[in-house]
């Protein structure tokens, strides 16, 4: 795809993530074709399905026609895509796949700018988290074009590459635990008297508005505070939540989910 801020997009692998990154950016009459590599037939066939992407099976096509290379393959597909890079690209690696290093994909790929991104299935929404760190020989300009890809896919988190992990259990793992919380409220509506589907609308309209207040930059405690009048209802359900665990279960969440991504990056080095 053609766009002036980062560049033309060709995907090696074309799964449910890279899916979600095309339907994000959406490709037009007066864009070019995103173009894909894929083994998978199913994958191929989506990609055709959806029109304005190209599947080539040739790297140079993909190569030649890319400023930035978005690997999304399985981790454990790494060293089968490796014979792709006999010649390293000029192009910008992203890098989609969990648990691998920046230094392993500059091995891989013979490239030395190199960015790991962890989006999640919001970004078909363009309303992902991305966490990014980059491999230390990626030069400025290629930062500012993974920033730039990162912002038109939700809000970019750049992190060192150590920190990877926490932005897994929190966008990444972070994203279903919202959900479970979403569910949670609408039951809590069904209890009182609503349908879920009143009280699953009334509390994904609770979400965005708190999403939005939050992403002003202000502080959550201190918003929670402003909302829990003396004597009131909030302040009666917050009680209720701590007696409960609750501020300790979403904390006991993010780092097992943190801890499993580690394992992850551990057994795949």
């Amino acid at each position: 795809m053609t766009n002036t801020r980062f560049g033309r997009l060709g995907f090696i692998g074309f799964g449910k993530m890279a899916e979600s990154i095309v339907s994000a950016l959406g490709p037009s009459s007066e864009t070019e074709a995103f173009r894909f590599i894929s083994r998978s037939d199913g994958s191929r066939h989506r990609g055709s399905e959806r029109g304005g992407i190209d599947c080539s099976d040739a790297p140079e096509k993909l190569f030649g026609s890319a400023d930035t290379v978005v690997i999304a393959v399985t981790p454990q597909d790494l060293d089968d895509i490796s014979p792709l890079f006999s010649q390293p690209p000029d192009a910008l690696i992203v890098t989609l796949l969990a648990g691998i290093s920046t230094d392993r994909i500059r091995a891989v790929t013979g490239s030395d700018r190199v960015c790991r991104m962890i989006p999640n299935i919001a970004t078909a929404k363009r309303r992902s988290l991305v966490g990014m760190c980059f491999a230390t020989t990626t030069d400025d300009e290629s930062r500012e074009r993974a920033h730039l890809l990162a912002a038109e896919l939700g809000t970019p988190l750049p992190i060192p590459e150590r920190l990877m992990p926490a932005a897994t259990g929190i966008g990444g793992s972070g994203l279903a635990f919202a959900f479970r919380f979403a569910h949670a409220l609408a039951l809590g509506g069904v209890a009182e008297g609503m349908t879920y589907e009143q009280a699953s609308m009334a509390a994904a309209a609770v979400l965005d508005g708190a999403a939005a207040m939050l992403l002003d930059g202000r502080h959550a405690a201190q918003l929670e505070t402003d909302i829990a009048s003396p004597a009131g209802t909030t302040i009666e359900g917050l009680q209720r939540l701590d007696e409960d665990g609750f501020t300790a279960a979403v904390m006991h969440a993010v780092r097992a989910a943190s801890k499993k991504a580690r394992s992850f990056e551990a057994d795949l080095s």
